[in-house]
C-alpha cells in the first residue's frame, strides 16, 4: 500500500513541475512552446530513468568502502550526503541556467 501512495506522489510530483513549467513559458512569453514543452518532457524521463541505476551503483561504491564491523548507520549517512549533493548540484546548474537567460533577454 505505501509503494502505490509513494508511486503516485511521484507522478503527481512530476505532473506538477510539467504543468507549472508550461503555465511559466506561456505566461512569460504570450505563446505556448511545444518544442520546450516536450525537452522538458525528455529531461524529466531521462532524470528518472537515470537516477535508480545511478544511486545504486555509488551506493554499492559506499558498501564496498565501508568497514566491515561498522553497524552505524553508513549507508543512511551516505545516501543523505548523496542526497544533499545532488540537490546541490541542480540547484547551482538550475541558478547558472537563469541567469544566462536573464542575461540574454
Amino acid at each position: 500500500m505505501g509503494n502505490i501512495i509513494l508511486g503516485a506522489a511521484v507522478i503527481d510530483d512530476i505532473a506538477g513541475v510539467i504543468l507549472l513549467s508550461v503555465l511559466f513559458n506561456f505566461a512569460s512569453q504570450g505563446a505556448l512552446d511545444v518544442g520546450d514543452t516536450m525537452l522538458l518532457i525528455a529531461k524529466v524521463l531521462l532524470f528518472l530513468l537515470l537516477t535508480p541505476p545511478v544511486s545504486r551503483a555509488l551506493l554499492y561504491l559506499a558498501r564496498a568502502l565501508k568497514p566491515d564491523d561498522d553497524n552505524s548507520g553508513y549507508e543512511v549517512i551516505i545516501t543523505m550526503i548523496l542526497i544533499c549533493f545532488f540537490l546541490g548540484l541542480l540547484t547551482c546548474l538550475a541558478l547558472l541556467r537563469y541567469s544566462v537567460a536573464s542575461l540574454s533577454v
